[in-house]
């Protein structure tokens, strides 16, 4: 086979499982699990809200003391770092570009349901999370895979490839690279147009404005 041919075939191979996945079997999985964990927590994320906020802001809830690396305020909001991305910007304005006004509906819907499986995300994190001798603690679903489950070669096995997987994401996929690009090309796009007036969306700016965006881009995610 070819290079040609490999990248056709290999093209045609993640196109159809890309249909498979994010068709009907995922929205199933995704909406139906939220729902299956929202009957089993009897709807922890409506219960509990009120006091889950009055325990995230309380004065003890912010200091240093205590077991852990990190206060829960500032577990909340490394998690909501984690979780708001690509999706919660871009993928709303492609939602509703698609499927009009009421995709935000079925949204809030999912999201609803949603917050049980981030509940249960963070249950399990804790639950199985380990402690390293020097007093630092690690977990994730890294770890509530390879320890929650009863086969620990298979947990072991998954825990490894879902790293594996995570790393590639983040330094290919939706990491890193979809928010510098998104940002480098509206950046240069609007630059292009101000400084040159007769310059339209559809021109396309000149190759060095992108690299000077993408370099200063990485300078000052670098100093953070």
């Amino acid at each position: 086979m070819n290079q040609g041919g490999f990248f056709d075939w290999f093209l045609s191979i993640t196109t159809d499982l890309d249909s498979i996945l994010w068709g009907t079997p995922m929205i199933i999985l995704l909406i139906g699990t939220g729902v299956v964990l929202t009957v089993m927590t009897r709807g922890v994320q409506f219960t509990n809200f009120f006091s889950s906020l009055k325990l995230i802001f309380a004065k003890e809830s912010r200091s240093e003391e205590g077991t852990g690396d990190i206060s829960p305020f500032a577990a909340l909001m490394t998690a909501l770092a984690a979780t708001v991305g690509n999706g919660n910007i871009a993928g709303v304005a492609t939602a509703i570009a698609i499927g009009g006004p009421g995709a935000p509906v079925w949204m809030w819907i999912a999201g609803l349901f949603g917050m049980a499986t981030k509940y249960a995300e963070g249950f399990l994190g804790v639950r199985y999370r380990e402690l390293a001798p020097n007093g630092t603690m690690a977990g994730g679903p890294m770890y509530y895979v390879k320890n929650g489950l009863k086969n620990k070669s298979l947990g072991k096995f998954l825990g490894i490839a879902f790293s594996a997987c995570g790393v590639i994401a983040c330094l290919i996929g939706t990491g890193n690279m979809a928010q510098s690009n998104s940002m480098t090309a509206s950046l240069a796009n609007t630059l292009n147009q101000w400084i040159n007036p007769g310059a339209t969306s559809a021109t396309q700016a000149p190759a060095y404005y992108y690299y000077i965006i993408g370099l200063t881009i990485a300078v000052l995610v670098g100093l953070v």
